[in-house]
């Protein structure tokens, strides 16, 4: 195993790729590049591009010839509608009418006939038509020409016959019969230069008139009598507009016949391909040059017939590339270009010594092909071991609606992913990369992807993830097969435990996921694995290099089987990036490591406090809220940061309350948006039966029990119909500018689908659209969200005895860029200074304390002439003293690089790599978690109190395996209503219509009315309860344990 690039020698290579091709190139020279093929091409800019493809050619001889010839521009009617710029026209010319063709054919066979006779005659002798031309133009008899005239025996006309002559006057109608007596003595003979066939033709052109007037032929009798009468007496014919056919001779064609043509100059060319197929064959041309030209629409039966020879042993156009060192060279260049659209290596890494090709080394240790050392032309290979990050580390922030990656070796810096153009230019939308996979043909690329242990030879065109696979989407929203083929709930689907998913690629085939939990077995399609590839396949490559070790971060709410599970995912999915001769270096892979990092809020938390200098020094503690607003949930998590005393870390963040909302997020507000609009235009949606997809925390309209559809039971329309309108209301959620003037008239028309087509074929409707109604919706669900943050802010910092202060709330995600976000947090954080205030006073420093700092999302700045607008002047000086000012900090942004600026959204991967193991930056202590290493249970169990709102029984802080008591055991059956809404902090706040209920039961010998029902928690979701007397101290020994019970 060579620790150093090597060459390996072309011919090599190139007697692995190319033996099976030799046979089937010789069909091909012997069935279709046997002879040469003439193209004409008409349009200007067609020709110079096919020129260009033939440029190819120009070092070897007589490949090609090209001329310029004159075509009518009516034989290419595929020129109609080209620019007249892209043509060249030449002179126009006179044709022959497409009705009249056939008119100048006869004329032109006259013509011929009469040539032919002229052939044979002599000054002695000549042919009988010229005779009678002679006579009949002259107008006169001429009896010396007509009697020595020949008989048809040769022989002279008698005196007998010559007297009848004399005598007979030939215009007198009287002697009618002369003619008879006439056709008795008179026969034209044949000439010896004319068949009979060509003889008799010849006598019924004489006779074939052209009628001046009709412009037509018309056919008169022919009998030799008749010929003799018209030639040799009459001259011509009753009907003066008959005209002899001879007068149309020699070029004299009537101009009625004729019509003017454009004239185009079309060049052709004439391609050798026979001299191509044997240049192809020995290696002096490249493939890749012959697959170019058979690329080119002129050239498209041919390319058709070399396919299906190439077809019959599984081969494509793009196996011819293999027979030229060039063919080959691009082959490896192209591998990653083909498997995840990462573009920019060049031909230079495959000759230059210090570089080389990893897939030429993985090639080199299957194949056993070796070091090549003379100066034989060759490729260098390159072990990835050279390539292997020793030290450092890659982040992930796996997001609902993007993900995020950064890597640390000699700095921190983002990854783009999805978009593998190493030269187009940078863009901060590159960094946030949408957590979407788009299926075009699943099962090519899941054969491909088990085809191989490491870095499999899949296809990006069989399947996308990330921006490709969003724009797949958006660009055509509604239709059916692009719903199907798009997944972009992976985050949601991977903590939803009853939640199937239905995909069906772009070739119609059709898979059902199960839920997440449920993955048991390698057999199992999972998405997250392939997602987690696609990661690492822009992570490890030849640019970037390999790392071996992971961290990621997970939701604070997320418990330890799901973490478990996504971890397991992500594992197989990056190791599948790695190459082959990586994992079987058993060594090296000891070092492999994916593991789970700080939460999403904490790691922000970290580059929060970096960025806005608030880092402790000596003895400080600084106290932090983080509230992360992101597309899927709401997070919340409080701490403080120390220094150590003892020197280990840098820095000690302590996690030590958490909290969120699992339905406040950017995309289920959307949703709930989308919901209204509906129910605002109900009537409408009745009328052309319309039906939609219920979102979480809203609620049925009655009557609307068909059309409104829960999650489980949705169909493809409903789906379809609040995809289009989340999709049409999008740039109100995000404040995209100027967006509300789009919605100024108040309607809006969309294209929504009847629930009763099967065709998915949508229908038009004008929908009435309340902006203000909207921005009210989003006031009530965030103003929610907001209130459980501070309650529980207020909570856990009072009982952990806060020292010092002020607590700093961190915005983080990209939700909390909205500003009614931002205007209903300083509102609340006004009112509650307020409120802390007016219980101080007795404290005289109070009105000077600082309670709370609010800091925008990194990246942004608070408007703070649109806020301070919204507060009357003794308020503004407790919201100047909320409000930070980090305008100073963005002028600092734009002189950073793109891939290192830290956002609400990239904040996050920069704290996990500052919080990894093994690093003395920061060390993270979480709370948060119990003895088992599974978060605190999140959710409040409690009854139905007063005026239908939840009343809590047992609060979250009982923790895991300890017996509570929750209600009587009085009934068979007991409600058990449960939340993770902090508002059951506080009695008579949330409406029990707002929580979940779980109807459990009791068995008939347990229910008895002086026993209470005692129930423990013993998973993230699981609780077990049992029937036992009040004094009930925990043993269970002959007790029934209802076990198992799941819930959320």
């Amino acid at each position: 195993m060579m620790n150093r690039p090597f060459k390996v020698s072309f011919c090599d290579i190139k007697s692995h790729y190319v033996n099976h091709l030799e046979c089937i190139l010789q069909e091909i020279n012997n069935t279709i590049f046997n002879d040469s093929v003439d193209i004409e091409i008409a349009k200007i800019s067609q020709s110079k591009s096919f020129l260009e493809v033939l440029s190819n050619f120009d070092a070897y001889d007589d490949i090609y010839q090209c001329e310029t010839i004159d075509k009518f521009i009516s034989d290419y009617p595929e020129v109609n509608g080209v620019d007249q710029a892209d043509l060249n026209f030449g002179n126009s010319k006179l044709v022959t009418k497409n009705d009249c063709v056939d008119n100048v054919k006869i004329v032109e066979r006259y013509q011929y006939l009469i040539d032919k006779l002229d052939s044979y005659n002599t000054k002695e002798k000549i042919d009988f038509f010229h005779e009678f031309k002679a006579i009949k133009d002259k107008k006169s008899v001429d009896i010396d020409k007509i009697v020595n005239l020949e008989r048809l025996d040769g022989r002279s006309i008698s005196d007998r016959i010559l007297g009848v002559v004399f005598l007979i006057n030939f215009h007198d109608p009287t002697y009618a019969r002369a003619y008879d007596i006439l056709g008795e003595y008179f026969h034209i003979s044949k000439p010896a230069s004319l068949t009979l066939e060509e003889f008799n033709e010849l006598k019924r052109l004489m006779m074939t008139v052209y009628d001046c007037e009709t412009h037509n032929l018309y056919q008169m009798k022919y009998e030799d009598t008749d010929i003799i009468k018209t030639y040799l007496f009459e001259y011509g014919f009753e009907n003066k507009n008959y005209k002899f056919l001879d007068t149309l001779l020699n070029n004299k064609i009537p101009k009625e016949w004729l019509e003017e043509k454009e004239v185009i100059k079309i060049n052709k060319f004439c391609i050798d391909l026979k001299r191509i197929g044997e240049l192809l064959q020995t290696g002096v041309i490249s493939g890749n040059v012959v697959k170019n030209l058979l690329e080119r629409p002129e050239l498209n039966s041919i390319k058709l017939q070399v396919i299906a020879i190439l077809n019959r042993c599984n081969l494509t156009l793009e196996d011819l590339l293999l027979l030229s060192k060039e063919g080959l060279g691009k082959l490896y260049l192209d591998i990653d270009r083909n498997r995840a659209n990462i573009q920019g290596e060049t031909q230079s890494i495959l000759y230059d010594p210090n570089h080389g090709h990893w897939e030429i080394y993985e090639d080199s240790i299957e194949y056993s092909f070796s070091e090549e050392t003379t100066n034989v032309d060759g490729f260098y290979a390159r072990n990835p071991i050279l390539d292997v990050k020793e030290g450092a580390i890659c982040a992930i922030d796996f997001g609902t609606k993007s993900t995020v990656v950064a890597i640390r070796d000699q700095e921190e810096v983002l990854l783009r992913i999805g978009t593998g153009d190493y030269f187009s230019e940078v863009r901060k939308t590159d960094y946030e990369n949408p957590t979407t996979i788009y299926f075009d043909n699943f099962f090519s690329f899941i054969n491909s992807y088990h085809t191989r242990e490491g870095r499999p030879f899949t296809n990006w065109k069989d399947l996308k993830i990330s921006h490709e696979a969003e724009q797949r989407f958006f660009n055509d929203i509604t239709n059916e097969d692009n719903f199907y083929a798009t997944f972009s709930e992976l985050k949601q689907w991977a903590n939803d435990s009853n939640r199937y998913q239905i995909i069906r690629d772009r070739q119609g085939e059709e898979f059902r996921l199960v839920p997440y939990k449920k993955l048991e077995n390698e057999n199992n399609f999972d998405p997250i694995e392939l997602y987690a590839y696609y990661l690492g396949l822009y992570i490890n490559n030849m640019t970037n290099g390999i790392y071996l070790n992971y961290i990621l971060s997970f939701p604070v709410n997320y418990g330890k089987e799901v973490q478990d599970k996504l971890l397991a995912s992500f594992t197989k999915g990056l190791r599948k990036s790695l190459p082959t001769s990586i994992l079987n270096n058993e060594e090296l892979m000891e070092d492999f490591d994916v593991y789970a990092g700080a939460s999403e809020p904490a790691a922000y938390a970290i580059s929060a406090l970096e960025m806005y200098s608030l880092e402790p020094t000596s003895d400080d503690e600084i106290a932090y809220g983080v509230f992360d607003f992101g597309g899927g949930t709401t997070d919340y998590d409080f701490g403080i940061e120390v220094k150590p005393t003892d020197g280990r870390r840098r820095f000690e963040l302590t996690q030590f309350g958490k909290g969120g909302d699992p339905y406040l997020g950017g995309e289920n507000l959307l949703q709930l948006l989308a919901y209204k609009v509906y129910i605002e235009n109900k009537i409408d949606m009745l009328k052309n039966r319309i039906p939609i997809v219920l979102p979480p925390k809203a609620e049925k309209i009655p009557g609307y029990e068909l059309l409104v559809m829960s999650h489980d039971v949705a169909t493809k329309e409903a789906y379809s119909n609040i995809r289009v309108l989340m999709h049409l209301l999008r740039p109100i959620w995000e404040e995209i500018k100027d967006a509300e003037d789009e919605f100024n008239e108040g309607f809006k028309t969309v294209r929504l689908f009847p629930i009763d087509k099967q065709d998915m074929h949508g229908i038009d409707i004008s929908l009435k659209i309340n902006i203000e109604s909207l921005k009210e919706l989003l006031k009530e669900h965030i103003e929610i969200g907001v209130k459980n943050f501070i309650n529980q802010m207020y909570a856990v910092f009072n009982k952990k005895k806060l020292k010092s202060y002020p607590i700093h709330i961190f915005l983080a995600g990209n939700s909390c860029k909205s500003s009614i976000l931002q205007e209903i947090f300083v509102h609340t954080l006004v009112d509650s200074v307020k409120d802390f205030i007016n219980t101080h006073k007795d404290d005289s420093d109070v009105e000077n304390l600082d309670l709370y700092k609010l800091y925008p999302p990194l990246g942004t700045n608070f408007a703070f002439n649109k806020i301070e607008k919204l507060f009357n002047e003794d308020d503004l000086v407790i919201l100047r003293r909320i409000l930070v000012d980090t305008s100073i900090l963005n002028v600092i942004d734009n002189n950073t690089p793109l891939n290192q600026i830290r956002t609400g959204k990239t904040g996050v991967v920069f704290g996990l790599l500052r919080s990894r193991k093994g690093g003395k930056d920061v060390r993270i202590n979480n709370e948060n978690l119990t003895d088992i290493d599974e978060i605190k249970f999140p959710f409040y169990l409690g009854v139905e109190g007063d005026n239908r709102m939840f009343k809590t029984v047992i609060s979250i802080d009982v923790p895991y395996n300890t017996w509570a008591p929750f209600d009587w055991a009085d009934e068979k059956r007991f409600e058990l209503y449960y939340t993770v809404d902090n508002r059951a902090l506080y009695d008579n706040t949330l409406p029990i219509s707002e929580t979940s209920l779980k109807v459990c039961k009791i068995d008939k010998a347990d229910i008895n009315e002086d026993y209470k029902i005692f129930i423990r928690k013993v998973g993230i979701n699981i609780i077990e309860y049992v029937v036992a007397d009040t004094d009930f101290n925990g043993d269970t020994a002959n007790l029934h344990v209802y076990s198992n019970v799941i819930i959320g």
